[in-house]
């Protein structure tokens, strides 16, 4: 089993897209498509939740409905228990990126746990992570209980000014993703593609992510066609993700219009180092 590993405001769309490209490579286009439609409907006659995916495609492979089936794991703290002969590959983001777009993303959302008094974080994804790990990382899923437990996210974030909103922003949700950034940007068994790399090297990033997958030129040019449609350089695309997306024009190092020395002094205090760890 191979992944292909994001997290929240780190490609985790992107990724959904990249997974499904490669898996329409590996597997024949038109076979895929057959598959897609019969799985659907097997799907929910072996009684799998609508969260359970990975279960779900382990359970297929099981039965040798579809070989070289990649999965998508979307949360970085739950990714770490993989093991050396698999192919793994992580988008990261700069993280003072992943504030700065986590902060402008949860100020206009509508996800229930960010608009709802007492909403629960990992509310729709428990289901997607083992009992261990459940156990292993509870701190994090209990820290996610408590974002809008007296007054919801969003409201909280709109209670403060720009600056304060921002820091707070940093010691709450974007917690949980730059830990679990740190401890995947440490593992030797996962490799990294920049998400900004996606949008301002493409043609080359895309090669890299091709290379280590060991595709020959017949699956990159397919996959290459396929995945063309859903680059963060697609205006069309762009148009229909336009409120998942908080960097429309692209703009290289966005969060300086955002950052200041104030907020600086508090990153460095909560995430000493990390830049470095994570090659930025």
């Amino acid at each position: 089993m191979n992944y292909i590993i994001a997290d929240h405001k780190c490609g985790i769309f992107l990724s959904a897209r990249i997974v499904d490209c490669i898996n329409k490579t590996n597997n024949n286009l038109f076979k895929y498509k057959i598959l897609k439609k019969y799985h659907s409907g097997l799907f929910y006659k072996n009684k799998f939740s609508r969260n359970n995916y990975n279960k779900f495609y382990t359970f297929l492979i099981s039965k040798n409905e579809i070989q070289n089936y990649f999965l998508k794991k979307t949360n970085y703290l739950f990714s770490l228990n993989l093991k050396e002969n698999q192919k793994n590959l992580a988008i990261i983001r700069n993280p003072k990126e992943i504030i700065i777009s986590g902060y402008l993303f949860h100020l206009k959302t509508n996800e229930k746990w960010c608009v709802t008094k007492g909403g629960d974080y990992y509310e729709d994804w428990y289901n997607q992570f083992k009992n261990e790990d459940l156990m292993k990382y509870k701190k994090y899923i209990e820290f996610g209980k408590t974002f809008s437990n007296e007054t919801f996210y969003q409201s909280k974030l709109k209670q403060l000014n720009q600056i304060d909103g921002i820091i707070y922003e940093m010691q709450n949700v974007s917690y949980i993703t730059l830990s679990g950034l740190k401890r995947v940007c440490e593992n030797p068994n996962i490799k990294k593609i920049k998400f900004e790399n996606l949008v301002f090297d493409y043609d080359n990033t895309i090669d890299e992510l091709l290379d280590y997958f060991e595709f020959n030129s017949v699956k990159k040019k397919l996959f290459k066609t396929l995945f063309k449609k859903y680059s963060l350089n697609n205006s069309e695309y762009k148009k229909k993700n336009i409120n998942h997306i908080t960097n429309l024009e692209n703009k290289r190092n966005r969060f300086q219009d955002y950052w200041n020395l104030e907020i600086e002094k508090k990153f460095n205090e909560n995430y000493p180092n990390l830049m470095k760890i994570c090659g930025y």
